[in-house]
C-alpha cells in the first residue's frame, strides 16, 4: 500500500466530529481505505491492516472445511473471492490451502487480482495473531438454515468456539455474533459475549428476542427501522448496546452516530474514523498501533534472551513503552470528541 497516496486521499475526506465516541469494527478486516480497495477481505492481510490503522475491533467470519477445521471465509462457496470454486465444506483444510483469495476490497468496493497468492486463513492462525497482538475480535459463526452447508446440530458452533478456547484468547476479547440464535445459545453457554445479527426484514421484535434469550448486543442491518433513534433507545432501555452493519460512506456513519449507536461495523475504517473522531484521529491511531506492535516484538525478544542481551532488551522495552504511552496520550487527545 502506498501510505503517501493514502494520506493524500485521507486529506480530501471531510466530516464533522460526532458528539460521542463510537467503537469501530473493521468488517472482514476493513479492506477498503478512504474508498480505495487495498486488501483481500477476511484474510490475515486485511486483519493486520484494519488493526494497524486503529480499528477498535476486527470483524471476521468462520466456516468449516469438510474435515471440520474452522476456516476464515464469509461465503459458503469459494467462487466469489478465490481462484477455486464449489463449497468450502466439500474440501479439506489441506485442499483449501491450495486456494487463494484473488480479490481486494469487499462487496461493492471489490476488484479482481488474478494470480494472487493470499491464503485462506485457518481460524486458529488468526486467533494466534490476535492473542499475540492483543486484538479484539467480533467473530461471526456462519451457520444458518439458508446456507448449503447448514448444520442443524450444535456441532458447527462448538467447533468454532473450541478453536477460540484452545487459542487462549481472553473471552472478553471476543464477541460472538450470528444471525441464527442456536449458535448464540451455544456461545452463551460457553461463557462468550454474544451479538444478535438481524436482517432489515427481521429487526422488528429482535430486541425482545435478544432480551428473552440473554444475548448481549444488538447488531441490526442499518437502518434498523424507519426511526433508527427509537430503535437504539429501545435497545438501550433493554440494556443492549447497538452495533449495526455494514457502513461504507461518511453520511451513513454520521446518521448512525446521531441515532446513538455504540459501534459501527464498517468496510472503510478510515472514513468511519473521520466521522467519529475528526481528520487528525486516523494518523494518531496508526502511530499508536505501530508503537504497540514494536513493543510486543521487543518484549518477545527480551523474554527469549539471556544475560547482557536481556538487560539491553529490557532497557529497549522501557524506551519503546514510553513512546507507546506518548502515542496513546496523543491519540486520546485527538480521538476524544469534545476534548
Amino acid at each position: 500500500m502506498r501510505i503517501a497516496l493514502l494520506a493524500l486521499v485521507l486529506s480530501l475526506v471531510a466530516a464533522a466530529p460526532a458528539a460521542a465516541a463510537v467503537e469501530i469494527h473493521a468488517h472482514r478486516g476493513g479492506p477498503v481505505a478512504a474508498g480505495v480497495p487495498v486488501t483481500p477481505e477476511d484474510t490475515q492481510e486485511s486483519f493486520a491492516f484494519g488493526d494497524s490503522i486503529g480499528a477498535d475491533v476486527v470483524e471476521l467470519d468462520a466456516k468449516l472445511s469438510s474435515d471440520r477445521v474452522p476456516m476464515v471465509m464469509h461465503d459458503a462457496t469459494l467462487d466469489r473471492t478465490t481462484d477455486c470454486d464449489g463449497q468450502i465444506s466439500q474440501r479439506t483444510a489441506a485442499e483449501l490451502a491450495a486456494c487463494h483469495v484473488d480479490v481486494i476490497g469487499t462487496e461493492a468496493d471489490i476488484r479482481q487480482v488474478p494470480g494472487a497468492t493470499v491464503a485462506i486463513p485457518k481460524l486458529a492462525d488468526v486467533l494466534a495473531w490476535a492473542k499475540a497482538n492483543d486484538v479484539h475480535l467480533n467473530l461471526e459463526i456462519k451457520n444458518q438454515p439458508t446456507d448449503p452447508d447448514y448444520d442443524g446440530s450444535s456441532g458447527f458452533a462448538t467447533a468454532v468456539l473450541d478453536a477460540v478456547t484452545a487459542s487462549g484468547v481472553p473471552r472478553d476479547h471476543v464477541l460472538i455474533q450470528s444471525f441464527w440464535p442456536p449458535n448464540l445459545d451455544v456461545a452463551k453457554a460457553a461463557g462468550f459475549r454474544t451479538s444478535f445479527l438481524t436482517l432489515a426484514q427481521s429487526n422488528n421484535g429482535s430486541i425482545e428476542v435478544a432480551q428473552s434469550r440473554g444475548y448481549d448486543v444488538m447488531s441490526p442491518a442499518w437502518p434498523p427501522s424507519s426511526n433508527p433513534t427509537d430503535y437504539v433507545q429501545r435497545a438501550h432501555a433493554a440494556g443492549k448496546p447497538v452495533v449495526p452493519y455494514t457502513f461504507n460512506k461518511a453520511d451513513e456513519v454520521q446518521a448512525a452516530v446521531e441515532a446513538g449507536v455504540d459501534g459501527v461495523i464498517a468496510n472503510d475504517v478510515i472514513v468511519a474514523q473521520h466521522v467519529i473522531y475528526g481528520v487528525d484521529c486516523p494518523t494518531s491511531r496508526t502511530r499508536e498501533a505501530s508503537q504497540r506492535k514494536s513493543l510486543a516484538r521487543i518484549r518477545k525478544a527480551r523474554n527469549r534472551a539471556r544475560g547482557t542481551n536481556r538487560i539491553r532488551l529490557s532497557a529497549e522495552v522501557k524506551r519503546i513503552n514510553g513512546k507507546r504511552q506518548a502515542a496513546k496520550r496523543l491519540r486520546l487527545k485527538v480521538c476524544t470528541p469534545g476534548a
